[in-house]
């Protein structure tokens, strides 16, 4: 994966996300289902750890992953960081559902995802980029 071919992914995920806070979807859009779980930084960073469990800890959204490293670097099990991770960061798990919290609203963590930093990492180079990836949004959103 080239760095202009990340930041077309990236790219895909601030669309489908603000279409989602947009739109207050209760859903992820239909296109995103090409993706493991449907999200473009979970086939990223799964692809980026190959067989490796800890596959949190090359997401390319900079606070899943740093809450992931220390989690790992602490010898401590990495659950999914974007739903189960600390309260600050566990913002899918609240637009989920997984996490409520009732004084904000639920379309405001799809908000807070579309507007997380990316960061692009050497492990990246070696993932081959499908090209349906870059076809997601382009008539849905």
């Amino acid at each position: 994966m080239t760095k202009d071919e990340f930041a077309k992914l990236h790219e895909i995920h601030v669309k489908c996300w603000m279409e989602i806070y947009r739109d207050d979807l209760q859903e992820k859009p239909e296109g995103m289902k090409v993706f493991k779980d449907a999200c473009v930084a979970c086939d990223i960073s799964a692809q980026a750890a190959g067989d490796g469990e800890y596959y949190c800890c090359y997401c390319p959204a900079d606070e899943w992953r740093k809450e992931a490293e220390e989690l790992r670097d602490n010898e401590m099990k990495v659950p999914p960081i974007c739903e189960s991770g600390s309260a600050k960061v566990a913002h899918f798990g609240r637009w989920a559902g997984f996490r409520q919290r009732h004084d904000i609203p639920r379309r405001d963590f799809a908000l807070k995802i579309a507007r997380m930093h990316w960061s692009y990492l050497p492990e990246y180079e070696g993932i081959e980029v499908q090209s349906k990836w870059l076809l997601v949004g382009k008539e849905e959103v």
